[in-house]
């Protein structure tokens, strides 16, 4: 990827290969999936590209290749709705529950698409911590197992409510 910003985020990761039917004979089609994200439409364009130049390197131009790319844009939290945020979720979060290091992260969301709807594209998005170490629920999102700790629930219930009533 040296043709992307150093400096923005991007993730180029392949989770899925399937193709062929036996295995000492070429298969006549083969499917990657996978996940492209970044923080702009450029390095977007930039590894959508990357993808099909090592394709077509590593099928030495012999094979036809598509790259079918659907995804979402960055959320962007907007800074006044990003501070009504967190103002609502210390009403029911000790500090140290809260992690807000304004690093951008890669994360993958059809919630861009409605922070982008609004007028003057204000909005903001955060994640609420579903484990609970005490009771030994722990894992990662999109895991095998993946467990609620159903008590979190609540709390985000009473989060939206109070940034809904806030004025």
């Amino acid at each position: 990827m040296p043709k992307t910003d150093p400096f923005s985020p991007a993730v180029f990761g392949c989770g899925m290969i399937n193709g062929g039917t036996i295995p000492n004979a070429l298969a006549d089609h083969v499917q990657a999936r996978g996940t492209i994200r970044s923080m702009d439409e450029n390095t977007d364009k930039v590894l959508k590209e990357s993808f099909n130049e090592i394709v077509a390197r590593s099928t030495a131009g012999g094979f036809k290749t598509t790259l079918t790319a659907t995804g979402y844009p960055a959320v962007i939290n907007h800074p006044t709705a990003y501070q009504r945020l967190l103002e609502a979720t210390r009403q029911f979060l000790p500090e140290e529950n809260i992690e807000s290091n304004g690093k951008p992260m890669t994360g993958s969301e059809d919630f861009s698409y409605m922070v982008n709807a609004t007028k003057g594209k204000v909005g903001a998005m955060f994640f609420l911590g579903s484990g609970n170490q005490a009771k030994g629920i722990n894992n990662y999102l999109h895991a095998n197992p993946y467990f609620v700790d159903d008590d979190c629930l609540l709390v985000g219930a009473q989060i939206f409510v109070n940034l809904l009533t806030r004025k």
